[in-house]
């Protein structure tokens, strides 16, 4: 089901064709532009939240830098596409060392690291000062899965938009589950959600939390590569494979991967995928068109 990096990269679409849409061809696609003071943001650990939230609109692609000559000269490399995208994603850049904090909670263990993030979701796209052509390929990737999640919005730069400075203040224990993710403590961000959710049934943003959550623990140490590039072969290697396709922004794939195979297991099994699947939806969003389409097929399964 998994196809290999090379395959998924061939025919991707001419980057600097992006560019070159005019205003009437836009205008049909009826885009929508996010307006931020520039195509390129630096992120903190105040800022953080808020340009998540904004990779549920634009695709976020994030470079970890340091004044290493090899981070250096990658970040030249992500600024000048991202001038020549104009607008298809938004290049955020991230301190390895003022922030630290940060780097670790994306498991980012050295400079010269880039990930992408779509509706909140990291993934990681490579390594190191890497060709040119190279990151064109694997941007033009990004771009594709953001297009097939709904992830369609352009930035455009304005003078009088204002800096982004912090998200909106959550809940005492939702914040203090937020906090315990972004440090790498999945365990107690579980915990505390499950307290909420205890205190509080009905609470969307904690159920939200909670699913995103229990994936985390679940891909902990998955070794990704090997698993998307083998079609599983059991049912437990189903769900780890639907595992790998959420946690990397494919929903669309990971859904279809369970549907696809949903009548053809017993019905215990057909429980937990369900209950699965539901856990997802809560992750992407219920509104989400990937989630509206696979809820549909879910139902017309069911009854």
């Amino acid at each position: 089901m998994a196809e290999d990096l090379n395959a998924r990269l061939r025919g991707a679409i001419d980057l600097s064709a992006l560019s070159k849409k005019d205003d009437a061809e836009s205008a049909d696609q009826n885009q929508v532009s996010l307006e931020l003071p520039s195509l390129v943001a630096e992120i903190n650990e105040t800022n953080l939240r808020t340009y998540l939230e904004i990779s549920t609109r634009v695709p976020l692609v994030i470079d970890f830098y340091s004044d290493a000559e090899e981070s250096e000269k990658l970040t030249e490399k992500l600024s000048k596409l991202t001038a020549e995208a104009k607008g298809a994603f938004l290049l955020g850049r991230i301190d390895t060392r003022a922030q630290a904090r940060v780097a670790e909670a994306f498991s980012v263990q050295q400079a010269a690291t880039v990930i992408a993030v779509l509706k909140g979701q990291p993934f990681p796209l490579f390594n190191g000062n890497v060709e040119l052509e190279q990151i064109i390929m694997v941007v033009n990737k990004l771009l594709e899965v953001a297009v097939g999640n709904g992830v369609t919005d352009r930035v455009t730069v304005s003078a009088s938009a204002q800096p982004i400075a912090s998200a909106p203040k959550l809940p005492k224990h939702h914040q203090e589950a937020a906090d315990a993710l972004n440090a790498g403590d999945n365990q107690k961000a579980l915990e505390l959600y499950q307290q909420i959710l205890r205190e509080s049934p009905a609470d969307s943003l904690a159920a939200a939390g909670l699913a995103q959550t229990e994936l985390l623990l679940r891909i902990e140490g998955l070794d990704f590569e090997k698993i998307l590039d083998n079609s599983p072969q059991t049912f437990d290697e189903l769900l780890v494979f639907a595992d790998a396709l959420i946690a990397i922004g494919d929903f669309a794939v990971g859904f279809d991967a369970i549907l696809t195979n949903f009548q053809d297991v017993s019905p215990e099994e057909q429980q937990i995928m369900k209950e699965r699947l539901l856990k997802y939806f809560e992750i992407v969003g219920k509104t989400d068109p990937s989630v509206v389409t696979a809820r549909g097929r879910l139902t017309s399964m069911l009854f």
